[in-house]
């Protein structure tokens, strides 16, 4: 499994470290992801089968923004020391810069929707919300359950619905169509 596929989990499963690291502005430190108890039991048992033995993520943040997250894996148990948090949180600092300029910079002149963008996603999602008069945090959900459904990625059911290959509609009124 390659990192963006475990990154992709997370995104579509909306839990896992990373999550936990953009909420609580904090480290997730899973040294031994075979011997912890999770509090990921979606995520936990998508990547059971999977050769990660260790599980980092460090928040991407900018003042009061919450940009992401850096994950970082390791195919054995491993401990961060706490040197190495320290480096790897002024990594994330510096990274954290560099992705809101490149970001701001590019947010006007780009309409690419490439496998690390989102865009689709949220396009999708206001779609869905003006489709079926709903809230974003339910129209992201339907989404989320399509893709869990299907077995697809959210990237990829979000693409489907901007290219109107999928369009979601009010149960009543697929109800009045019934004979």
């Amino acid at each position: 499994m390659r990192c963006t596929d475990v990154d992709e989990i997370q995104f579509d499963l909306g839990e896992g470290p990373c999550w936990d690291a953009v909420a609580t502005r904090r480290p997730i430190l899973e040294p031994d992801l075979g011997s912890t108890s999770t509090a990921w039991p979606a995520f936990s048992a998508a990547i059971q089968a999977e050769n990660i033995g260790a599980l980092f993520a460090f928040p991407l943040v900018f003042g009061p923004l919450e940009i992401g997250a850096i994950d970082l894996y390791s195919i054995n148990p491993v401990v961060l020391t706490l040197d190495q948090q320290q480096q790897t949180l002024t990594l994330s600092a510096t990274i954290s810069r560099i992705v809101l300029g490149h970001a701001m910079q590019t947010a006007e002149t780009t309409t690419d929707a490439s496998s690390f963008s989102r865009r689709m996603v949220h396009q999708a999602t206001g779609m869905v919300m003006a489709q079926l008069g709903i809230s974003a945090a339910d129209a992201y959900l339907i989404i989320q359950a399509r893709a869990f459904g299907e077995e697809q990625s959210m990237q990829d059911v979000g693409k489907d619905v901007v290219e109107r290959r999928i369009r979601f509609t009010q149960v009543s009124d697929r109800l009045e169509d019934t004979p």
